[in-house]
This record gives structure tokens, C-alpha cells and sequence, in this order.
């Protein structure tokens, strides 16, 4: 298992957790309890693993300044996820960026960004899905460039496991 304390695109450093403990295994599950700083470690084959950390979440979006030469909605990580996950996407362009998720019967559930004006490169959205039903989700992107007159529409698969 690999942790870092902060994100920075393809710079992020990745550090290796739990050698010698969890070993190289499958993690199958991680919970963080912030009230007592616990965070629960679910392996395949390996058992579970408790340990206290300190932790900061924020909901900020993060800009990486390479900028991509073309539209882009990547996997969400964590999938599957409880109870939020992070779903990146690239503009070539500065873009009015909506991104939603639905149900598996088509139904919105959440809007994540709705006809914001976004600048062009990487970028990060969280979806904090605690009021959900656990279940597999959909995400979509439609993006539309305000200078090149590009469109770009693209869906992506996500599952919640409580």
C-alpha cells in the first residue's frame, strides 16, 4: 500500500506503507474515522489492520499546469470508493465544464460542475457520495471550448461499496 500528503500530478511522491505488516497484498477496503483518527486497513488473504493517522481532507479543486492537447475524463480513484472518490479531467482549452452523475436507471443524483467556466488543463472535482445507496454510478462530462469551437462529451463508471 502507498500514501502520499499531497497531490501533484505526475510529481506526486508515493511512499510505501506497511511493509512489513500488510506485505504486498490486495487492500480491499480503507475507512478513516476522523473522530479518533482510525484508520481501518481491509486486505485480502491478510486480515485487517487499525492504526491511528492524522489526516486533512479539503474539497478544493487542484490545477496541474501542464496543459493537455486534448479533452480527457479519466477513471475516478478510489474505485471502488466509500464514501468519496476523485475524478480528474483535462480541457486543450479554456471550457464551460458540466459534470453530473446518475444512477444506473438514468436518474441525476448530483451535479458536480454546472456551466462553470473553467480554464484549460488538469483538473480535480470530489464527489462525496454519503448520501447514496451503495451501487455502481455513472459520471459524465460535457465540456465546450470557448474559443476553438470544440465539444466534448464522455462517461465513466464508478461504484460505491458501504
Amino acid at each position: 500500500m502507498y500514501a502520499t500528503n499531497t497531490l501533484n500530478g505526475a510529481n506526486t511522491e508515493w511512499k510505501l506503507q506497511g511493509a512489513s505488516t500488510i506485505g504486498n497484498t490486495v487492500v480491499e477496503y480503507l475507512d478513516y474515522r476522523p473522530s479518533d483518527k482510525t484508520l481501518a486497513i481491509a486486505t485480502h488473504g491478510r486480515g485487517i489492520f487499525l492504526g491511528n493517522v492524522s489526516m486533512s481532507v479539503s474539497n478544493e479543486e487542484i490545477a496541474i499546469t501542464d496543459t493537455p492537447k486534448e479533452f480527457s475524463l479519466e477513471q475516478n480513484y478510489p474505485n471502488p470508493f466509500n464514501p468519496s472518490t476523485n475524478i480528474a479531467y483535462s480541457l486543450p482549452a479554456n471550457s464551460i465544464v458540466s459534470i453530473a452523475v446518475y444512477d444506473v436507471n438514468g436518474r441525476k443524483v448530483a451535479d458536480l460542475e454546472r456551466g462553470v467556466s473553467k480554464t484549460a488543463g488538469n483538473h480535480l472535482v470530489r464527489f462525496d457520495a454519503s448520501n447514496l445507496a451503495s451501487g455502481v454510478y455513472i459520471y459524465r462530462i460535457d465540456a465546450k471550448s470557448n474559443s476553438q469551437n470544440q465539444s466534448f462529451s464522455q462517461v465513466r463508471r464508478m461504484t460505491l461499496i458501504k
